[in-house]
């Protein structure tokens, strides 16, 4: 009798126990890797796309994410070396063959973002001039710096940037022909350099995604964060959050503040 309950007892244990251990099993912290830019993600604690990562930790319950920040190109490396499981922001451009990337996108992107050129009002490089460059053969004619680590994004021969504020004060020296980068990082280093000899034009909307690895675990590193995307669009969180980090184009120019 005695060992029957024994028994008893130790199927009961099994049944309660089994979901928790395969719930266990099952769980996955992640570690995600922002790129510093000032105004945007500041520190692992401090920045909108901070608190965006955040509620998407808030809405993916089996498993913590933790927020680590680096500079931009090695915070993509993180990822591509497998140190990472994702990267925080990128731009995606359907254009670029996906075979050619060390990495690959989330299935969901999180927006829509502004990239702007920012050239000399002195010698202004506009929109309509960089396609006729793309459209030439031969050398392309400008030195043009951009985001480091995604350069491959743009569709014209850009320069990886070292440091966002020295290609704007490059940009204000002449050194280079323009500066092309995400409107609101770069705004927000413009208005603190208050630079006035600046022009800034439109270049175009790039889908703002997440860098993952390639193969099986970026596959179910897609799964868990395109999810969460989901959810908090069709909860109506994701769009305030993401306001606070990119917004359509505004055209303003640095020329007529009042610095």
């Amino acid at each position: 009798m005695f060992n029957k309950r024994i028994v008893l007892v130790g199927l009961c244990m099994a049944l309660f126990c089994t979901p928790l251990l395969v719930k266990a099993e099952g769980a996955k912290d992640l570690t995600a890797s922002l790129a510093l830019l000032p105004g945007v993600i500041d520190s692992p604690d401090k920045g909108p796309f901070v608190d965006l990562v955040k509620a998407i930790g808030g809405v993916y319950t089996e498993g913590k994410i933790k927020i680590e920040t680096y500079p931009f190109a090695r915070s993509i490396d993180n990822v591509v070396k497998g140190k990472a499981d994702f990267h925080i922001p990128t731009v995606r451009n359907r254009a670029v063959s996906a075979e050619s990337l060390p990495y690959r996108f989330t299935t969901e992107k999180i927006g829509n973002v502004a990239f702007v050129i920012y050239s000399n009002t002195e010698k202004p490089l506009t929109k309509k001039m960089l396609k006729e460059a793309m459209a030439q053969k031969g050398k392309f004619p400008y030195t043009i710096e951009v985001v480091p680590g995604i350069e491959n994004q743009f569709g014209f021969p850009g320069t990886p940037s070292v440091d966002l504020t020295s290609s704007l004060q490059k940009v204000q020296k002449k050194r280079i022909d323009a500066l092309v980068w995400a409107q609101e990082e770069a705004d927000n280093a413009l208005k603190t350099l208050k630079i006035k000899s600046i022009q800034r034009e439109h270049w175009m909307d790039y889908e703002d995604s997440i860098i993952i690895a390639k193969g099986p675990q970026g596959d179910a590193v897609d799964k868990i964060l395109s999810n969460a995307l989901r959810k908090l669009r069709a909860d109506k969180q994701l769009q305030p959050l993401y306001a606070k980090v990119h917004r359509p184009y505004d055209d303003w120019q640095p020329a007529k503040m009042g610095w």
